[in-house]
């Protein structure tokens, strides 16, 4: 009885182990397709900063929202039976844009060191001098 008993519970750990070891196996094999696939979302996410970056997403953008280079014309292409606007079928004002310089940083100026205290305490207000007129 004493043997059947430490027999049961060699099995019972051994099972536990087992058991708990395929289920570590699932959460890595999860966890590691998951880790994939926000690889493959970060590599996109930087192909489109990069993208983003350029003045011809820019322009693409901007001809998307209905902006135009000045000077440039404007065809509205009416269907057959529309009414044609006075301002030859645009009713809103045309947006346009034009490409900017890229900035450049400028060096910021270097801060000037506060004055310090004087050593003796002052009572009351300093008189501020006026100015005087100098002849020509």
């Amino acid at each position: 009885m004493l043997i059947a008993g430490i027999c049961g519970l060699v099995a019972f750990a051994v099972y536990g182990q087992v058991a708990q070891s395929r289920h570590l196996d699932a959460d890595v094999t999860a966890l590691a397709a998951q880790n994939t696939s926000l690889v493959q979302q970060i590599s996109d996410r930087e192909r489109e900063i990069a993208d983003a970056q350029t003045v011809a997403w820019l322009e693409e953008e901007a001809r998307q929202l209905g902006y135009v280079f000045p000077g440039e014309k404007l065809y509205v292409i009416v269907p057959p039976g529309g009414a044609v606007t006075s301002a030859g079928g645009v009713s809103v004002p045309i947006p346009t844009f034009k490409v900017l310089p890229p900035l450049t940083p400028k060096p910021s100026p270097t801060p000037k060191p506060s004055p310090s205290p004087s050593p003796s305490p002052s009572h009351g207000p300093t008189p501020t001098p006026t100015p005087t007129p100098t002849p020509h």
